[in-house]
């Protein structure tokens, strides 16, 4: 990543590969300042997801407490419990499909783009 701190100056150089060495120093500061942008906007979304499914694991967990909390306490019939248990499992055959190859994904990009 470029970090902009370090080319606050116009006496240094930025070198980008992607840009031709005659572009003006100010031009070359534009562009480093959108590509920090971008990877901020990047950041937030990823971390928007990774918050979201984590989110969504922790209050499946709470679900399930709470029905087994339910069915110790006798508050409500095994029927009612069946029920309660199939919506659980249909959230979590979502849970475990769709959003987690997608979280997975983009926990893969974001390692990438840490550690490249």
């Amino acid at each position: 990543r470029i970090f902009a701190h370090h080319y606050l100056s116009f006496d240094y150089t930025i070198d980008l590969e992607f840009l031709p060495d005659d572009i003006h120093p100010v031009g070359r500061m534009v562009m480093v300042i959108v590509s920090e942008f971008g990877f901020v906007v990047i950041d937030i979304a990823l971390t928007a997801v990774f918050l979201n499914y984590s989110i969504r694991c922790e209050l499946m967990i709470y679900y399930f407490q709470g029905i087994c909390t339910r069915v110790n306490n006798k508050e409500f019939e095994i029927d009612q419990a069946i029920e309660e248990i199939n919506n659980a499992r249909r959230f979590l055959s979502t849970l475990n499909s769709h959003m987690a190859r997608a979280t997975s994904i983009m926990l893969f990009i974001l390692l990438f783009y840490c550690f490249n």
